[in-house]
């Protein structure tokens, strides 16, 4: 016996060093009772969010659920919460995913509501990522580790994070990707090359798509919250671009859907901001000043661009 515990023991040692190693860095903070012992939470929140952003926000969701909530992708991602709260006066949880499909914002409005009484969900829509063709889905595995962290310690994502924690904290610098091209060429690349063609690949109108916001916005209604759309403004080059590939009547019939189930804010049409250039750090993507702007537009309740709408409401019997 004496013997199969000591052969036991040395198994396991590797192992168990493994696991302390890891909560120790614990770049997802997972295990948030020890956050004050570990690396600085800037430096952990930088890598985390750039290895595996989902798993990174539902892990934040988790350990402070708030009833306002941002759902999106990076255009969403990229406001401001300081602002939204010097404007609306309320604190808001950005639970918007980098590089999300709709099943992950999906996931991420239904992870939320479980655990918060919900107040305010803004959700960021946009015709590219409404395709029924586009199912990425990196919330399962995000949800499969929260509950059961068990899991966290074979997460290649943590592993990698893990060390370049490590690596930051030795070398005093967060390693960044770097971009391979200019912004003209990068422009060009978004519109032609892969990321407008990849998106409408293969498009299919997303029936269950809509049957999903149909239950969300139910969901809503039924427990009293404001749940309202945002469509973000793109440049008229990728506006136009979508338009030569032969889906304005798909364009129009996604925004006419937001429009019947929720309050719309649509900022993506032939406007003075979408028309410039130096608004934008690609066709899809607006700079930091357009997201202030934006702020101001919905949380301050001062419109210049966005077009507001609110449902019809029913038909007399």
């Amino acid at each position: 016996m004496r013997r199969f515990l000591r052969k036991s023991a040395l198994f396991l040692a590797p192992v168990a060093a493994y696991m302390l190693a890891i909560m120790a860095v614990d770049p997802f903070d997972l295990f948030p009772v020890f956050a004050a012992l570990g690396p600085p939470q800037g430096i952990k929140d930088t890598v985390a969010s750039g290895n595996e952003d989902a798993l990174y926000k539902f892990i934040r969701y988790r350990n402070r659920p708030a009833p306002n909530i941002i759902l999106g992708d990076s255009r969403m991602y990229s406001l401001d919460s300081g602002a939204i709260r010097a404007a609306s006066g309320e604190d808001y949880f950005n639970f918007a995913i980098q590089g999300a499909s709709f099943g992950e914002i999906a996931d991420a409005f239904w992870f939320a509501a479980g655990r918060s009484e919900l107040k305010h969900v803004f959700i960021g829509l946009n015709f590219l990522l409404f395709n029924e063709s586009n199912r990425k889905d990196r919330t399962t595995g995000a949800k499969c580790i929260v509950r059961n962290p068990l899991l966290y310690f074979c997460n290649y994502p943590v592993l990698k994070a893990s060390l370049e924690v490590v690596e930051s904290l030795g070398s005093g610098a967060i390693p960044l990707g770097r971009p391979r091209m200019d912004k003209e060429g990068f422009w060009r690349y978004v519109l032609y090359e892969e990321t407008v063609p990849g998106y409408l690949h293969r498009y299919r109108y997303p029936q269950s798509f809509v049957a999903e916001l149909e239950r969300m916005t139910a969901y809503a209604k039924a427990h009293a919250i404001d749940l309202r759309f945002v469509i973000p403004p793109t440049h008229q080059d990728l506006q136009r671009r979508v338009e030569e590939m032969g889906f304005s009547a798909e364009v129009e019939r996604f925004k006419a859907q937001l429009r019947e189930l929720a309050p719309t804010y649509d900022f993506e049409y032939a406007n003075a901001l979408t028309a410039d250039s130096a608004n934008f750090k690609d066709p899809m993507h607006y700079n930091a000043k357009v997201g202030r702007g934006l702020v101001d537009e919905i949380w301050g309740q001062r419109p210049v661009y966005a077009r507001f709408s609110r449902p019809s409401p029913p038909a007399p019997p």
